[in-house]
């Protein structure tokens, strides 16, 4: 016999007006629309046995397209005293590389959606206190389906600023190195472990081809998103990636630039920096634990 549900009570999931959903997207909104960028760099580390260094470094520029679209309708997620609200976008994105043998081909593909999270009342008492230890605002979510065999959900917030952001560098830099190990066992030591990030300067810090596309840019306010899968969030993957290069964290930033001209006109521009954790070549790492690659993509893209 089934629960009685009175229908009357219930939400129901029907379209509202082009305002209304831009209200309801709250930070996301901007976001929907087809945006493309070819100031593209990428740098992951691959394992490879037959590498007297035991993996190869791969790197370049690329160029993409990303198309955000949104439902006309939120998502509740009932319980009990109080009903969530999930204004939803959806997305796919195709990247190319931008150079080389390759150049036009197809490098990478996913999709996957971005939630506004909101909270309704069903009754007239305060809402509850985060949880210990949670963030006070987790109102922003990422979820991704990769077609490498990865699931992940990551969770954040968002906030808008006056000016540019700061765009801090970053590191490609392998963690958790047992330079001993490696001192030891491979020829050349550490130093030619390390020599395939000498090669230029954005393979370490790909966020120069952030910093230096808004260097010279007149930028009013940002709106920045951010999520990552250590707020609460998780990475699920296939056997194989867990076996060969397990991924154990992602994280990512979305700049949103009120942008100016020469003549004053403004218009919106999207960079964005994801990292995932790589995680191999046990056997070279402290205690036993595997060497963390960091893998970054940073790009800056322009509505189409």
């Amino acid at each position: 016999m089934s629960a009685d549900i009175n229908a009357t009570e219930l939400t129901p999931r029907q379209g509202g007006t082009n305002s209304q959903v831009n209200e309801d997207l709250g930070p996301l909104a901007q976001l929907i629309g087809t945006w493309s960028g070819n100031k593209g760099y990428n740098v992951i580390a691959l394992p490879q046995n037959n590498n007297p260094s035991c993996y190869t470094l791969v790197f370049g520029e690329y160029y993409e397209t990303i198309t955000f679209s949104g439902i006309s309708a939120l998502v509740p997620n009932r319980g009990g005293q109080y009903d969530q609200n999930a204004a939803t976008i959806f997305y796919e994105q195709k990247v190319h590389f931008k150079n080389g043998a390759n150049a036009g081909q197809l490098e990478h593909a996913e999709d996957g959606s971005w939630l506004y999270l909101t909270t309704g009342k069903q009754v007239k008492v305060p809402l509850p206190d985060p949880l210990p230890g949670q963030p006070a605002d987790l109102s922003i979510v990422k979820q991704v389906c990769v077609p490498h065999g990865n699931s992940i959900l990551a969770m954040g917030s968002s906030e808008v600023i006056n000016g540019k952001p700061h765009i801090a560098d970053v590191s490609t830099i392998p963690v958790n190195i047992n330079k001993a190990l490696i001192d030891k066992n491979i020829p050349g030591g550490t130093a030619a472990f390390l020599k395939p990030y000498q090669q230029d300067p954005r393979i370490v810090n790909p966020h120069i081809v952030l910093q230096q596309a808004i260097a010279g840019q007149t930028i009013n306010k940002t709106t920045i998103l951010q999520v990552d899968t250590n707020n609460h969030g998780n990475v699920v993957n296939i056997p194989f990636i867990q076996n060969h290069a397990d991924v154990s964290r992602y994280q990512t930033t979305f700049w949103l630039e009120e942008v100016s001209n020469a003549s004053g006109k403004t218009s919106l521009q999207l960079q964005y920096s994801q990292q995932i954790d790589l995680n191999f070549n046990r056997e070279f790492g402290i205690d036993g634990e595997p060497i963390l690659y960091p893998h970054i993509d940073a790009n800056t893209l322009t509505k189409v």
